[in-house]
């Protein structure tokens, strides 16, 4: 899977070393700075896919950032998350910064992961992009990633028949369901030999390390299998 990228913005070494390792225990490049100065430059430098920013720095408020990255038009979209240990900042930061998220220290790391996945897959959705194990799904250039490197770049079509496959993976999607997702919500067919044709070719652009993940079942419809979940269907 895609490493992620956390810009992590606070002048606390102690906290801020024990935040940076434990979101680098689970998969996470992490970036720091001390400084509200520090830490927007290296948003620029770096286009980080979230940002946990601290209340308090040494040349600036959080104010000061949060309004930066919100008009920095290659940053505006970025999540960011303020992070404070007085909880009475939680309706400013949201209501007038406009932040994502509110972090009461020291906290739970737990919490705070799940804060930052849940808020990078909403931004992900928002932007059609999916991820699954070990490959990306990007929705704005329909091109299908693994293991962080390119692997094909597909047409409307099979995108949209990989995707809904992904996302309801391992789940088998009817002929119906495929054909109104792919074709449109007024196809009343199934379109079966269409549909045929067009997993055919996703395959082929796939190659066979990934095209082979597409599997069909007669009379029911089509799915996206990763060799890991069949392993464990297998052993079921």
């Amino acid at each position: 899977m895609r490493q992620r990228t956390l810009l992590l913005i606070d002048d606390d070494k102690f906290w801020s070393g024990m935040t940076a390792g434990f979101f680098k225990r689970n998969n996470y490049r992490v970036v720091t700075a001390a400084t509200c100065a520090d830490g927007l430059r290296l948003a620029a430098e770096t286009r980080p896919d979230c940002v946990l920013l601290d209340f308090h720095l040494p040349d600036a408020d959080g104010c000061s950032g949060a309004f930066a990255i919100r008009n920095d038009g290659n940053l505006k979209k970025t999540p960011v998350i303020m992070a404070s240990c007085d909880g009475t900042k939680e309706l400013t930061a949201c209501r007038d910064y406009k932040v994502d998220g509110f972090f009461l220290k020291p906290g739970r790391y737990e919490r705070l992961l799940d804060m930052v996945d849940g808020l990078l897959r909403r931004v992900e959705w928002e932007r059609g992009i999916l991820t699954h194990k070990d490959i990306r799904l990007d929705g704005t250039s329909f091109t299908v990633s693994r293991d962080a490197r390119l692997v094909a770049k597909l047409t409307k079509e099979q995108f949209r028949l990989l995707f809904g496959l992904v996302e309801r993976t391992p789940d088998i999607v009817s002929n119906l369901e495929i054909a109104r997702n792919v074709f449109g919500p007024e196809t009343v067919e199934e379109r079966e030999d269409a549909i045929r044709g067009l997993a055919h070719r996703l395959r082929v652009n796939l190659g066979a390390r990934l095209g082979h993940r597409i599997k069909s079942r007669a009379g029911e419809g089509w799915g996206y299998l990763h060799p890991a979940d069949k392993k464990r269907q297998q052993r079921k």
